[in-house]
């Protein structure tokens, strides 16, 4: 039938899209003493998808505002508040839909944070973020950080945070078609619907971290992590035996180990490297049967590193290069091997203000698969190489 099918033998849609889209942003910073100062940005982003999946219009207008100050001596505050309204207009089509099709969102928000200097060599930073949405209601964030600068050089820190992920459109709004695809037809569909009682999810960051810096020309940064999870997205069974309906139904625990560090070979020559390691568990609460989403424990890579290079040719270019390394990754059971990427940049200042640069991405293989699709089952598609120029004009 020419129609493709994945490793489990699944019809898939081919989901051929065109995309275009603009930004504008504008910021506006005023400072009004040593340490005081306000910013103002204005940001506007449209976004058009006409896709065999999904056919999206989408307009986003952000507005954010920032004030820091001294206070007391010993205090360094800042404070501010962020708007954000969101109208999409969508096409709905036997595998997609969106009900309402057309839909306008406002988030509100603002944050306060302290930072104090409790001694000559211990500061705490204290502070927390407040927003509402109109999926979830009243989110709270708090943020509280403790750094200990050792001498010149070293520093130990800590900090326990809580953050959320607020519903999206579609966990609140869809109707989603997930077997069999529609060029697979007679078949019985089953969909995932969405929830209008669909909570945010959160969690809770433990982290400790080290660092050292000698005299700006190498530093070396160690950070260890213990995420806890809560609310977790599941697809779970509804009334309706071919319909499953997103809730919150899964926690987990997610562990780790950053290490990151630069040196300076030579005054315009830098060298970065960075490694990571994670290890994630997750369990079904409240008798939730979604052994999939429970399986997304391997969906992400265990490890990953880069290695990457900026050097000054001259007065006006600049070569960067940078080399990745990813692990493998097993999503809906479908193995995705380890790979290794290269990137690179040259770029020119053609006058004061003035870059052009070219750019080459994923330069070691013609193509590479890093993901799959999860919920929509269209076909799998790679990364290929590819080139392109870069104009930046600074004003």
């Amino acid at each position: 039938s020419g129609v493709p099918l994945d490793p489990t033998g699944t019809i898939q849609d081919i989901d051929d899209a065109r995309l275009d889209g603009g930004n504008l942003q504008m910021r506006w910073s005023r400072t009004l003493g040593d340490s005081e100062s306000l910013t103002l940005q204005l940001y506007y982003d449209y976004v058009n998808r006409n896709g065999v999946v999904l056919d999206e219009t989408r307009d986003t207008i952000d507005m954010e505002f920032q004030y820091r100050f001294p206070w007391r001596q010993t205090h360094d505050v800042v404070w501010g508040f962020d708007y954000r309204y969101i109208n999409d207009d969508s096409d709905n089509n036997p595998t997609f839909g969106l009900h309402p099709s057309s839909r306008s969102t406002h988030l509100y928000s603002t944050f306060i944070q302290d930072e104090i200097s409790l001694t000559g060599d211990l500061r705490l930073t204290v502070g927390s973020k407040f927003e509402h949405h109109d999926y979830s209601g009243i989110e709270y964030q708090p943020n509280l950080r403790l750094a200990w600068s050792m001498d010149d050089s070293r520093t130990l820190w800590g900090a326990v945070s809580r953050a959320v992920r607020t519903p999206a459109r579609g966990e609140h709004d869809v109707l989603l078609r997930l077997v069999p695809s529609p060029a697979a037809d007679p078949g019985v569909p089953v969909f995932a619907a969405g929830n209008n009682d669909y909570d945010s999810e959160s969690m809770i960051a433990w982290e400790l971290g080290y660092r050292m810096n000698r005299n700006n020309r190498w530093s070396l940064d160690i950070a260890a992590f213990y995420n806890d999870y809560d609310n977790l997205r599941t697809l779970d069974p509804t009334a309706v035996p071919t319909v499953l309906q997103f809730d919150n139904n899964l926690q987990g625990e997610t562990h780790g180990l950053e290490i990151a560090g630069q040196w300076q070979l030579r005054p315009g020559w830098n060298l970065h490297a960075s490694a990571s390691w994670l290890d994630m568990s997750l369990r079904l609460q409240d008798g939730s049967s979604d052994s999939f989403s429970a399986g997304i424990e391997d969906a992400s890579p265990r490890s990953k590193a880069a290695v990457w290079s900026s050097i000054d040719i001259g007065r006006q270019l600049e070569l960067d290069a940078a080399v990745r390394y990813s692990g493998d990754v097993k999503v809906n059971g479908v193995d995705i091997d380890s790979y290794v990427e290269l990137d690179m940049r040259l770029g020119w200042e053609a006058a004061p203000g003035v870059e052009l640069a070219l750019v080459g991405q994923n330069l070691l293989d013609s193509q590479q698969r890093e993901f799959l699709p999860d919920f929509i089952n269209s076909q799998p598609t790679e990364l290929e190489r590819s080139f392109f120029g870069k104009l930046t004009w600074n004003f």
